[in-house]
């Protein structure tokens, strides 16, 4: 029997497995959070950029992969093995993957992509091999392409990574259907919570690893509690209308929710999860010494760091709702506040950081309502 375009697709529940895999890819986070952690600059901020969209971009493809395509356990297996074993390469060699160890990062993204490829190509339906058969060469070519690149000193990996990044990101928005992915909305919008949520956790992790270091003075652990509720909140701010998205994803025309998981999902948790590094440093850094004045660099990284994170849940809400851009506009003015007051010790800019972004983002004021899309 054909399946009505308005039924949810197969594979709705979460499996185990891809919650054991989350978590190599969220080391990920740990290896680009050290990386800015240590070298604080704008070339550095672009390494981590490039790093992180072509890292999540493979890893959507893995979301897509269990999504829409049927695994057995044994293969499910092999899924967890050898792609698990191409994102261990990837995150070990992130520290130096624009010096000596770039070879490996390259050849971890060859094995990702092979077992990715392999396995939507073997385990789909027709319509949905059709589909992969029109990404699978993009897919392979840029694989080989930032592994050849590795074999270059210099800003050339930087370069041409960049290029592959921007190319494999844009390319599903402009490429032309040839089959139908059928996107089973709660399993999809799910995926995308757990590894958001594991991906904030690790920044509580690596407070708390900070904090190992420090004597546990009143001052510390208020600033343990600031960054704590400052996290809750960036939490509560994605999930707050989780069940209305859920309803409003499932009941989209097949099509529509296909375009819309490409087009939305991967930009919004991008600009969220590059929000999440950013602020995992500056949060190590003020746990070290709650009472300093952070740098100008600092400063402008929490400020970046808070507006990609609010960036992100906005245009992600705006997929279901009629979401203001006006809530965007009230955090980034607002928190200019914090960024020109160069004389307001770090404790104290973690609190005022965290209210702005509850007045911003998650307070119910009349003229930022959330609205209902009409169907």
């Amino acid at each position: 029997m054909k399946r009505s375009p308005l039924m949810p697709s197969h594979h709705e529940k979460v499996e185990k497995i891809e919650l054991f895999f989350d978590l190599v890819f969220v080391f990920t986070f740990i290896q680009l959070t050290l990386k800015l952690e240590h070298h604080l600059s704008v070339h550095a901020f672009l390494e981590v950029l490039v790093l992180m969209s072509l890292i999540w971009y493979i890893f959507e493809g893995y979301i897509w992969l269990t999504n829409t395509t049927k695994l057995t356990r044994r293969n499910h297996q092999i899924f967890m093995t050898l792609g698990m074993i191409g994102f261990m390469l990837i995150s070990v060699a992130i520290p130096k993957a624009y010096d000596q160890d770039g070879f490996i990062f390259g050849l971890g993204f060859l094995v990702i992509v092979a077992v990715h490829s392999t396995l939507f190509l073997l385990h789909s339906n027709e319509d949905t091999k059709k589909a992969m058969l029109a990404i699978v060469p993009y897919n392979v070519s840029f694989s080989i392409i930032i592994l050849v690149a590795s074999l270059f000193e210099g800003d050339v990996r930087l370069v041409v990574w960049g290029i592959v990044a921007i190319v494999a990101v844009l390319g599903p928005l402009v490429q032309k259907n040839r089959g139908q992915f059928e996107v089973s909305s709660w399993h999809f919008l799910e995926r995308h919570y757990l590894i958001l949520v594991i991906a904030l956790g690790e920044t509580i992790a690596s407070t708390g690893r900070a904090a190992i270091d420090e004597d546990l003075t009143s001052d510390v652990v208020l600033t343990m509690i600031l960054a704590l509720m400052l996290t809750v909140l960036l939490w509560y701010s994605y999930v707050k209308d989780d069940e209305a998205r859920e309803n409003r994803f499932k009941d989209m025309h097949t099509d529509k929710r296909d375009q819309t998981a490409k087009a939305g999902f991967y930009w919004s948790h991008l600009s969220m999860f590059l929000g999440i590094i950013l602020l995992a440093v500056v949060k190590i850094t003020i746990v070290h010494d709650p009472m300093q004045t952070l740098d100008l660099a600092h400063r402008i990284t929490l400020y970046v760091a808070i507006v990609l994170f609010g960036y992100g849940v906005i245009y992600f809400n705006r997929l279901f709702f009629k979401v203001s851009w006006k809530r965007l506009v009230v955090l980034a003015v607002l928190l200019v506040i914090p960024l020109i007051a160069p004389y307001l010790p770090a404790i104290i800019l973690l609190l005022v950081i965290a209210l702005i972004y509850f007045i911003a983002m998650i307070a119910p004021l009349p003229f930022l309502k959330t609205k209902q899309k009409e169907t």
